[in-house]
């Protein structure tokens, strides 16, 4: 079963320095963050600071997309804090395409690769189940293809296409009700030309996302506007907003102190 990354990516960090001094530091955090709750985190969490300032990945709870030879100690937090934005803007359905794509294709040869082909999920050549009767609703109020494994709807899926062998089962009950359309679909996956998920399979043979088409400062402005318009009030930009009006408030207040001082100091000499 997929993980679920609808709250966010959870990592552990450590710091280099402080580990070869036989310090352990190392904390989780939950991406996204914005900077400056990452900044604060680090300080808080003596992870960070001008002698020790080489910090590196010591665990992750779960990857997407099965693609755990990109996420090593070595990542950039920076990297894993924007993948994050992606996961939680994305659908859990598009995170499975790309994953079930990876498994049948070649692994991305970096994380600026798999945001690309999540991004791009749409490109997958996937196809929803289409054979008669896929979407009806049993006794139960359940749609038809849910109740069945995937090899056994790529079956249907398959008999619906062959038009000489529906004609045939469709002639008889007797043979219909004995036709495995399970191990008539496994038969097809085998050869790893399709690959089957619970609402439809992908065409391993067919052209999929280029893994190249954005840059990272593409995916950077495309996942964070996304983002940000997901989540304003978590947003880097509503953060800033609210540390001016904090350096402000911090601003008025200081201002205040001084002219309370001024009059107290003018009051002193006119006594």
């Amino acid at each position: 079963m997929e993980q679920d990354f609808t709250k966010g990516l959870s990592v552990c960090i450590g710091n280099y320095g402080y580990y070869n001094e036989g310090e352990l530091h190392d904390t989780w955090i939950t991406l996204p963050k914005t900077e400056a709750e990452i900044r604060d985190f680090l300080h808080l969490n003596h992870l960070q600071d001008p002698l020790h300032e080489e910090i590196y990945i010591s665990d992750y709870d779960g990857v997407p997309c099965g693609a755990t030879q990109l996420f090593t100690e070595f990542c950039q937090l920076e990297d894993l804090n924007l993948i994050a934005k992606q996961l939680v803007t994305v659908s859990p359905g598009d995170l499975e395409k790309v994953g079930a794509w990876i498994q049948a294709n070649n692994t991305p040869e970096s994380l600026v690769e798999l945001m690309n082909l999540i991004e791009q999920a749409d490109e997958i050549p996937f196809y929803s189940w289409e054979y008669d009767g896929a979407y009806d609703k049993d006794e139960f109020g359940s749609m038809i293809y849910t109740t069945m494994s995937p090899e056994k709807n790529y079956g249907y899926e398959m008999v619906e296409q062959n038009e000489e062998l529906k004609h045939i089962l469709d002639s008889s009950s007797q043979i219909e009700s004995a036709f495995d359309y399970e191990k008539y679909g496994r038969a097809y996956t085998e050869g790893g030309e399709v690959t089957v998920l619970q609402d439809g399979y992908i065409d391993n043979c067919a052209d999929g996302p280029d893994v190249d088409y954005y840059d990272r400062n593409e995916l950077v402005s495309l996942i964070g506007d996304r983002y940000d318009a997901k989540y304003p009030a978590s947003s880097s930009k509503a953060a800033d907003r609210s540390l001016s009006h904090r350096q402000e408030v911090s601003r008025n207040a200081s201002e205040l102190l001084n002219d309370g001082k001024q009059v107290k100091e003018t009051s002193l000499q006119e006594h």
